[in-house]
């Protein structure tokens, strides 16, 4: 089940030929949020080069990757979605 995310109202208040295009898009509102996200990411990883966690003397760019990683995760996995969404549609799948 892809419920990354949902808006139940929404999508039950839309027409059912319109469900996949309403799908789609909020997919691809995640893919630009998150990719921002993992673009700034990037940067809070170089700005953290050079400077070691206070107790587990670990270089600050390590933890710092994590937010780039994750956002950029979260993108694949959301265009894996919008591609999965149409090849069902195109069988004739439900969604």
């Amino acid at each position: 089940r892809q419920v990354f995310i949902s808006i139940d109202f929404i999508l039950n208040a839309i027409p059912e030929r319109f469900r996949n295009y309403y799908t789609a898009f909020t997919q691809l509102l995640v893919i630009v949020m998150f990719s921002y996200i993992a673009y700034y990411g990037y940067y809070f990883m170089l700005l953290g080069q050079g400077q070691r966690s206070a107790t587990m003397a670990i270089e600050m760019s390590w933890i710092h990757a994590s937010i780039g990683l994750s956002m950029l995760l979260v993108g694949v996995y959301a265009i894996i979605s919008i591609v999965d969404l149409f090849v069902r549609r195109k069988r004739g799948e439900q969604a």
